[in-house]
């Protein structure tokens, strides 16, 4: 509790979720994007592709660096973010994509279908049990904690799995386009609604990088079900994987 009231994450979590909800609206606005060869399905994976963070490589990176402050600040943008773009793609594949492309359903049922998304059920309980200071509960605790410490080195192993070096080659242009948009336009955007928000140090430097980290690889899986493009979110996960290693 002392630590997160010497870093103040509120300030960092308000410029990532204004930085996260500025891309998305902005995509969403250009109906170019939603035309020509792929239509909706092109669409929503270069939208994902946009906003969607690896939390797992996040976590890692922000120990590695930062040590406690870092996890605790990751911990933090991960309840601001992952919700929200999990929100966002849940609706997007809802009203572009698939079998339920063509019957459009309203933005009341897209909103229900999102909030049963168990991720960000998992969020919000994880973040009220948090903030209240209960904690997790006694017996059941230890076992998640224990799947918990497995969950993060057999995530980053999944996502090396997961690379698809075919589906780059197929889709060049459109992956250039999310890889810009994830590895370039969204640090930047999170840098400047940082900075008008006073927000500086190391919580600058994470939120930054966690703008900066490649797809996550629990897309493809979301657009597999949900009757998306898999192919190209598969191309744009591995793109951006490669090319955050040296952004």
């Amino acid at each position: 509790v002392v630590l997160v009231s010497l870093l103040n994450p509120c300030p960092m979590a308000a410029a990532m979720i204004a930085a996260t909800l500025l891309m998305a609206a902005v995509l969403m606005a250009i109906p170019k994007l939603r035309q020509g060869e792929g239509g909706g399905p092109r669409f929503v994976s270069l939208l994902q592709g946009a906003i969607r963070p690896n939390t797992y490589v996040g976590l890692a990176a922000a120990y590695a660096l930062f040590g406690t402050a870092g996890l605790t600040l990751a911990a933090a943008a991960i309840v601001a973010v992952i919700p929200l773009v999990n929100f966002i793609s849940i609706i997007a594949l809802l009203r572009w994509t698939g079998a339920s492309h063509s019957a459009r359903p309203g933005w009341g049922a897209a909103l229900v279908a999102s909030l049963k998304n168990p991720i960000i059920i998992a969020c919000v309980l994880g973040a009220a049990l948090n903030f209240t200071g209960l904690g997790l509960p006694p017996v059941v605790g230890p076992i998640l904690d224990i799947l918990g410490s497995a969950a993060l080195p057999l995530g980053l192993m999944a996502v090396g799995a997961g690379l698809n070096f075919d589906a780059v080659h197929a889709r060049r242009s459109t992956i250039t386009q999310a890889v810009v948009l994830k590895l370039l336009i969204m640090p930047g955007l999170t840098y400047a609604a940082c900075v008008a928000l006073g927000v500086s140090g190391i919580t600058l430097t994470v939120a930054v990088m966690f703008a900066a980290l490649p797809v996550a690889a629990g897309s493809y899986v979301m657009t597999r079900q949900m009757g998306g493009d898999g192919p190209l979110m598969a191309g744009i996960i591995t793109a951006t994987t490669i090319a955050a290693g040296v952004t």
